[in-house]
């Protein structure tokens, strides 16, 4: 639907590169506490930071119906999806 033919040159276009990102990033770990259930070791580590509440809600809410370990386009996917969303919400407000 976003996809429109031209004549231009694209500077950005390099499909060659995706693949070599993909391979590079599939297994990226983007915080260490995601994996202590697939893992079967360490512990749940309480705090009152903000951060840590917000990586609390993305892997008990965002990701609690994706299959871990995980690649990073669903990720990305999920969390982009929950993101639009929160600002929809909070636009409507």
């Amino acid at each position: 639907m976003l996809i429109k033919e031209g004549t231009g040159i694209n500077p950005l276009y390099l499909p060659n590169l995706v693949p070599l990102l993909i391979k590079c990033t599939k297994l990226l770990p983007l915080w260490s506490g995601v994996m202590v259930p697939i893992f079967g070791y360490g512990e749940e580590v309480s705090s009152s930071a903000a951060v840590e509440s917000s990586f609390k809600k993305l892997k008990t809410v965002t990701l609690k119906h994706v299959d871990l370990p995980t690649n990073i386009e669903k990720f990305l996917e999920n969390h982009t999806y929950n993101v639009i969303k929160k600002c929809l919400y909070f636009a409507s407000s």
